[in-house]
C-alpha cells in the first residue's frame, strides 16, 4: 500500500517517459463491464468499498432509482452499456466514472519476502530418504496446471514436522520469494484449529498484506492470495493441517508455489500424500543414543531393545524416553508398542514427577492454551508464584512434555496428544473449575488493559477496566501506545478465546462475555472476526439464559451481530440488533439503544435501496442518544456519538440530497475536532474523504482535491492506514485527472 507520508511524486499527476501526463484509454462497454467484474472479484479493500459506494451512486443516476450492485454476467454487461452511454453524453459523469475506475487499480500487491521455517532442529531425526523422495517427485514435476502441492501424514508423535525440516532448511533458498511456516494449532480455542478464513489471513500477513483493510470474506481472501502470489517462487508449509477445507484455497495452480501440508491422517484434495511411518530399528538405536542425558550410564544391550520396543519407531517416544532414562519407571501396565504408545509413554514419565510437577503438568494440561507463560501458569497453579512457575515450565519442557515456542521469553505449549493425557489424567484427580477459573480472570484483567489502550474511544462494561483507566489517568499507562496494545491483544487473543470456551464449560458465562468484550479491536481493526464470531456463538444462549434483558447480554448480541454482517451473514446480524435493543429497551440503557439503532442504520446505509430507513433508524438513534443526560452511562463520550451520527446522516443523505449531505458532513466534521476530550482526527478526517467523494460522484475532481489533502493532512499519524490510504488514492487519481488535457 502507499506509505503514510504524501510527498510531491505521490500528489502531482503521474507522466510518462517523455513527462507529459498520460492519457486515459477512451471509456467502452466492454473496459466498464471489466471493471465492474473486477470490483466483484478483487479484494474488498477501503478504496474497493468507496468505489462501491461510487458506482451504486452512479447506477442510481443512470437509472433514475437505487439499483442493486451488478452480480451476474448479465447484470454487469446491462449496468456497463448504461454506464457507457451516460458517459458519452456527460463530460462530468464520464470524469467521475474515470476516477473511479483508476481508484480500483491504485492498489499495488506488497511483496514481502517471508523468511520462516519448522521452528524444530532439523539434524535430528534420521531415515527420512522416503519423505524427501516424496517431496523431491512433487517438487520437480513439470508443471501442468495442478497445485505443487503434497501432504506428509503420520500419528501422533511420528516426527511428521522433523521430516520435512530438513528437506526445508535443503530447498528453502531456492525459493527467492520466500518460505512460510504456520502452525494451524495456533490460537485454536477448539480441537479444529484455525479457521479458513484466519489462515488465510495470517497467510497474507506474512506476505506483507495489511490484513485488517480486507473484507473477512473467504472469496475476498482467497482472490487476495491469488494476487499475492501470482508469478512468485514461494514455500509455504502449513502444519497441523485439520481437515481439507482449511487449506482449500492455498492450493493454487501457480508454477512457482510449492504446498506442504502437515497432518496426522491424509487429507482428501488435490496433492500428493506421503506417510511418515516409524524409525527402522537401526535409526531409532542411534536415535536414542543421540537425547541419552549426558553422564547418564550405558544402556544395556537387553534393557535398550526393551526401550525402543515401546516406542515402536516413534521419534517423539524414543526423545521422552531417552530424556527420562535415570528417572522414568518401567511402565507399570507393561504396555507394548500399539496405539496406547503415547499413553504408555506418558503415563511412565508422569510417574517420574514429583508432586508440584505432576501437579502442573495435570492442571495446565486441562485446555489446549496457545501459549503458557509462567504468569498464566502462576494463575492456574496457586499459590505457586510466578518464578516458581517458571521453574515447573522449564522442568517440564526438559522432560519433552511441553515444547518451547520461538522467541526470547520462555513460553510453551502442549503437543496435542500430551495435552489430551494430562487433561484426562487431571479429570480423575483434580477439581478443575477452580483452576480455569482462575486463568480466566487472569487473562481477562491482561486483555481488558490491552483493549482499553487499544481502542480507547469505545465505551465499555465490567470491572475490569477500572485499573487502566486509573492508570489512564493518573499518567502511568499500561500501554505506550495503541500500536502497542493491539498488538499485545492480539498476542492474548488465543488464550483468551480458549478462555471464553473454558468459561462456558464451567458455567462462568459472565466472564466469558467480558473476554469476548477484550477482543472488539481484534474484530474491528486486526481481521479476527471468525475466531470471535465462533466463540461468541458459543456466548449467546448461555447469555440469553444466564442473565437476559441486561447490558452484558445486548453488548454479546451487538459484538456478534457486526461480526456477522463483515462476513456477510447480514439478516443474522439484523436480528441478533434487535434482541439487543430489546434488551436495552428493556434494562432502560439508552446508551446501548442508540448503539444499536446505529448499528443498524449502517448495514441499511450499504444497501442503495434501504437509505431511507437508515435515515429513519439514525433519527431514532439521535433521539435515544439526545436523553443521556449527566448522570447517565455514556456522557462523557455522547458530544462524540452525536457527532458519528451526524457523519453518518450526512453519508446517506448523498442520494437523494447532496446539498443536505455535504452540509451535515461539513457540521460532523467541526464536531469531530471540536469534542471536549479532544479531537477524534480519525473521523474527522474519514467524512472531508466522503465530502469529496459526493464531488467525484458529481465528476467534479477539482473540487473534491482540497477536502482530500485536509483529510490526508488529519489521518496521517493516526493509527488508520487504511483510511489514509484510501484519503491518498483518492488524491492522487483526481490530480492524474485533472492533467489530462481536454475538456471535462
Amino acid at each position: 500500500m502507499f506509505a503514510t507520508v504524501v510527498d510531491e511524486s505521490r500528489v502531482s499527476a503521474p507522466a510518462n517517459s517523455h513527462g507529459e501526463p498520460p492519457m486515459i484509454d477512451p471509456l467502452s462497454v466492454p473496459a466498464i463491464a471489466a471493471f465492474l467484474a473486477a470490483l466483484n472479484t478483487g479484494v474488498a479493500t477501503e478504496a474497493a468499498r468507496a468505489v462501491s459506494d461510487g458506482v451504486a451512486e452512479l447506477l442510481r443516476r443512470c437509472a433514475g432509482r437505487p439499483m442493486p450492485h451488478p452480480r451476474t454476467d448479465q447484470e454487469v454487461h446491462e449496468a456497463a452499456q448504461l454506464l457507457y452511454a451516460a458517459s458519452v453524453d456527460q463530460a462530468a459523469f464520464a470524469a467521475a466514472l474515470r476516477v473511479l475506475i483508476q481508484l480500483l487499480a491504485q492498489a499495488p500487491c506488497p511483496a514481502l519476502v517471508p523468511r520462516e521455517s519448522p521452528p524444530i532442529d532439523s539434524s535430528i531425526f534420521l531415515d527420512r530418504k522416503a519423505v524427501h523422495k516424496a517431496l523431491d517427485a512433487e517438487y520437480r514435476r513439470a508443471f501442468n496446471g495442478r497445485p505443487r502441492a503434497v501432504n506428509p501424514f503420520g500419528d501422533a508423535g511420528a516426527g511428521v514436522t522433523s521430516a520435512i525440516a530438513n528437506w526445508v532448511a535443503r530447498h528453502k533458498e531456492e525459493f527467492t520469494d520466500g518460505h512460510i511456516y504456520l502452525d494451524l494449532r495456533e490460537g485454536r480455542g477448539t480441537s479444529a484449529g484455525l479457521r479458513p478464513v484466519t489462515v488465510l489471513q495470517e497467510v497474507l500477513r506474512r506476505l506483507g498484506w495489511a490484513v485488517d483493510e480486507l473484507a473477512a470474506k473467504q472469496s475476498f481472501l482467497a482472490a487476495a492470495y491469488r494476487t499475492a502470489v501470482t508469478g512468485r517462487r514461494l514455500l509455504v508449509v502449513l502444519d497441523g493441517v485439520h481437515a481439507p477445507t482449511q487449506i482449500r484455497d492455498l492450493l493454487v495452480a501457480e508454477k512457482g508455489v510449492f504446498t506442504i501440508l502437515l497432518s496426522r491422517h491424509a487429507l482428501v484434495g488435490r496433492c500428493a500424500h506421503v506417510q511418515v511411518g516409524p524409525l527402522p530399528r537401526r535409526h531409532s538405536r542411534a536415535l536414542l543414543r543421540q537425547v541419552r542425558p549426558p553422564g547418564s550410564p550405558r544402556t544395556a544391550r537387553a534393557a535398550e531393545r526393551q526401550q525402543l520396543a515401546r516406542c515402536a519407531g516413534s521419534p517423539w517416544a524414543i526423545t521422552v524416553i531417552g530424556a527420562a532414562l535415570q528417572e522414568a519407571p518401567a511402565d507399570p501396565a507393561g504396555r507394548d508398542a500399539g496405539a496406547d504408545l503415547s499413553i504408555g509413554v506418558l503415563d511412565a514419565v508422569y510417574q517420574g514427577l514429583d508432586s508440584a510437577g505432576a501437579r502442573a503438568y495435570r492442571l495446565l494440561g486441562l485446555r489446549g492454551w496457545a501459549e503458557i507463560t509462567s504468569e498464566l501458569a502462576a494463575a492456574i497453579l496457586q499459590p505457586v508464584n510466578a518464578e516458581q512457575a517458571a521453574v515447573l515450565l522449564d522442568e517440564l519442557h526438559r522432560r519433552h512434555l511441553l515444547t518451547r515456542l520461538p522467541g526470547d521469553a520462555p513460553r510453551y505449549r502442549f503437543r496435542d496428544h500430551v495435552q489430551d493425557h494430562a487433561r484426562r489424567v487431571a479429570e480423575r484427580t483434580d477439581r478443575r473449575e477452580n483452576a480455569l477459573r482462575r486463568a480466566a480472570r487472569h487473562l481477562v484483567a491482561l486483555a481488558a488493559a490491552a483493549d482499553f489502550y487499544a481502542f480507547p474511544d469505545r465505551w465499555r462494561l465490567g470491572p475490569w477496566y477500572e485499573v487502566p483507566e486509573r492508570n489512564a489517568k493518573e499518567g502511568v499507562p499500561d500501554y505506550p501506545s495503541k500500536e502497542e496494545a493491539l498488538r499485545a491483544l492480539r498476542k492474548l487473543s488465543g488464550n483468551v478465546i480458549e478462555a471464553v470456551y473454558a468459561s462456558c464449560g464451567i458455567g462462568d458465562s459472565e466472564v466469558a462475555a467480558y473476554l469476548c468484550q477484550s477482543l472488539w479491536p481484534l474484530q474491528l481493526n486486526a481481521g479476527l472476526i471468525a475466531e470471535v464470531a465462533a466463540a461468541l456463538a458459543v456466548v449467546l444462549p448461555l447469555a440469553d439464559q444466564d442473565f437476559p434483558g441486561t447490558q452484558l447480554a445486548a453488548r454479546v448480541h451487538v459484538q456478534y451481530a457486526l461480526g456477522q454482517h463483515t462476513l456477510g451473514h447480514t439478516a443474522d446480524a439484523e436480528n441478533h440488533l434487535r434482541t439487543a435493543l430489546a434488551y436495552d429497551e428493556q434494562c432502560g440503557h439508552l446508551r446501548g439503544q442508540a448503539t444499536a439503532l446505529e448499528s443498524l442504520a449502517l448495514i441499511r446505509s450499504a444497501d442503495p435501496l434501504t437509505h431511507a430507513e437508515a435515515l429513519t433508524l439514525i433519527d431514532q438513534a439521535r433521539q435515544a442518544a439526545e436523553q443521556i443526560t449527566d448522570s447517565l452511562p455514556g456522557w462523557d463520550d455522547n458530544d462524540r456519538r452525536l457527532a458519528l451520527l451526524t457523519r453518518h446522516r450526512g453519508w446517506a443523505l448523498r442520494s437523494t440530497d447532496v446539498a443536505a449531505a455535504r452540509w451535515q458532513l461539513e457540521q460532523s466534521v467541526a464536531d469531530f475536532l471540536g469534542l471536549q476530550h479532544g479531537p477524534d482526527k480519525i473521523n474527522a478526517g474519514k467524512a472531508l474523504t466522503q465530502i469529496a467523494a459526493t464531488y467525484i460522484d458529481a465528476g467534479a475532481p477539482e473540487d473534491a482535491v482540497p477536502y482530500l489533502h485536509r483529510a490526508v493532512e488529519l489521518l496521517q499519524g493516526q493509527a488508520a492506514p487504511e483510511h489514509l490510504t484510501l484519503a491518498e488514492q483518492c488524491l492522487v487519481v483526481c490530480l492524474g485527472v485533472l492533467s489530462e488535457p481536454g475538456p471535462r
